[in-house]
């Protein structure tokens, strides 16, 4: 497998959870963004990598990712635990997660991904709220073709 596969199948599950059937697709991007002025929102950022088993011609390789969640919410009262209607960060983080744990493999692209940490922010962007959670996805390549 490579980087870029791994990555486009992440995003493709993400896209794909009826967890987060309220994120349109468009808003989940590959790469950070400026001026974002549609939420829910979801960037999926390259976080490095690092080779931890070597088995000639196969390496297995840790790839980190960051994902950076954003929602938009006027309704302080709302940012954090929403309602029925309203999803807040702390809903929004969950059904990432739900998404994320739904195929640990991606769809066989993978060995095994893990949720390692977030951080969330203090709210200083009012009203948009946001997060950065770590996962990490170990896979397989062939050192030789790069596959």
């Amino acid at each position: 497998m490579n980087p870029s596969t791994i990555l486009s199948q992440l995003q493709t599950q993400l896209q794909g959870s009826s967890d987060l059937s309220y994120v349109n697709d468009e808003h989940i991007f590959l790469g950070r963004r400026v001026n974002i002025t549609n939420y829910p929102a979801i960037a999926i950022e390259p976080n490095g990598d690092r080779k931890v088993a070597d088995n000639y011609p196969y390496e297995r390789i840790i790839q980190s990712v960051l994902l950076i969640g954003m929602l938009q919410i006027y309704d302080s009262e709302k940012q954090i635990v929403g309602s029925g209607t309203i999803k807040g960060i702390a809903d929004f983080k969950n059904d990432i997660k739900k998404a994320i744990s739904s195929d640990h493999t991606l769809a066989g692209n993978c060995v095994d991904m893990n949720i390692i940490s977030s951080t969330d922010d203090l709210g200083e962007n009012y009203p948009v709220r946001g997060f950065n959670m770590v996962i990490e996805i170990l896979y397989d390549q062939d050192r030789v073709t790069r596959a």
